[in-house]
């Protein structure tokens, strides 16, 4: 559901971050709104585990922290080592040396495209302790309370920045948390069938309203890409939101279709890779109308091909791990 929309932020912005747009329209600015989606459903799904499962002991934290690793670390490493061969070749894509490399292989680095990655790791590290300190608390209100109040501490007193380090989101994590505790009494969420959809179109709103292009249409203010960017708040509750009215509608025209869906599923591969067809696209067909197709055609081949040979035998691996 989420993972393929927001992807498609991040892949339909960098296009347009070289000219290639989205049926002309111009999304530059707009990548990063989906790695809020991303951060607020990671939270959300892996919190949700937790929270079906009823309890946490070792080796749940063990085999949940195995599951993470091969999940994201070996694919991680190899699009590192990709960007790392191109660049050595004199193909910079991004600026990634071996000093680089070896800071990103221990968590510790901010390199574009990769930070994001080292702050959804560091999230895994931390999620089982608060998790099992959640699932103590007896009833669903007193869980709702005290993230609610860590919610609402955090996103005043953490100041909007982008590192490598999972504290400065943290009000971002927190919100899929919420809603994983929220969803959890979706059996009454889903009697409200016209609110749900209201919540989906008004949330789904907020992240292309704010398309700095789009903003300046609709408002006649010009306006910088990195505008909207310090936001966090605002799109992790959207985000949380349209998580929330999504799963409670049965099948969404959207969010349910085939297309989005296999989008998910190779989502990680797509934004990992993306740019290496972005790179010689347009380096080599210009910044023609249909050259967008062809890079967003590369992009899904080459994501379906890194998903099937890579990803999946990877989760075959780490689910036959007692």
């Amino acid at each position: 559901m989420g993972l393929g929309g927001a992807v498609l932020f991040v892949i339909f912005s960098h296009g347009s971050n070289k000219g290639l747009h989205f049926l002309e329209l111009n999304f530059g600015g707009s990548g990063r709104y989906g790695v809020f989606l991303f951060f607020v459903l990671s939270a959300f799904l892996l919190s949700w585990q937790f929270i079906q499962a009823k309890d946490i002991s070792t080796e749940s934290v063990k085999k949940y922290l195995v599951r993470r690793f091969y999940r994201i670390y070996p694919l991680f490493v190899i699009a590192m080592l990709t960007y790392v061969g191109l660049y050595l070749a004199g193909i910079k894509i991004i600026k990634i040396d071996v000093e680089d490399f070896l800071k990103l292989l221990f968590l510790i680095d901010d390199r574009p495209l990769f930070w994001t990655i080292v702050v959804e790791f560091q999230f895994y590290l931390i999620l089982p302790m608060l998790m099992s300190y959640l699932l103590m608390l007896k009833t669903k209100a007193h869980r709702l309370i005290l993230v609610t109040l860590l919610f609402t501490v955090s996103a005043i007193k953490i100041e909007p920045k982008y590192s490598g380090v999972v504290i400065e989101f943290l009000p971002v994590f927190l919100a899929g948390v919420l809603a994983a505790i929220i969803y959890h009494g979706r059996e009454k969420i889903k009697k409200y069938w016209l609110l749900n959809h209201i919540v989906i179109l008004m949330s789904f709103s907020v992240f292309f309203i704010t398309v700095p292009a789009l903003y300046e249409i609709i408002t006649g203010l010009d306006i910088e890409n990195e505008f909207f960017h310090n936001q966090f708040v605002l799109y992790a509750l959207s985000s949380a939101l349209l998580i929330i009215t999504v799963l409670s509608v049965y099948k969404h025209v959207i969010f349910d279709n085939r297309i989005i869906v296999f989008l998910g599923k190779i989502s990680f591969s797509a934004y990992l890779f993306h740019l290496v067809p972005l790179y010689f696209v347009s380096h080599f067909l210009g910044d023609k109308e249909w050259v967008f197709i062809v890079y967003f055609a590369l992009t899904v081949g080459l994501s379906y091909i890194s998903y099937k040979h890579i990803e999946m035998p990877l989760y075959a691996k780490s689910h036959k791990i007692k």
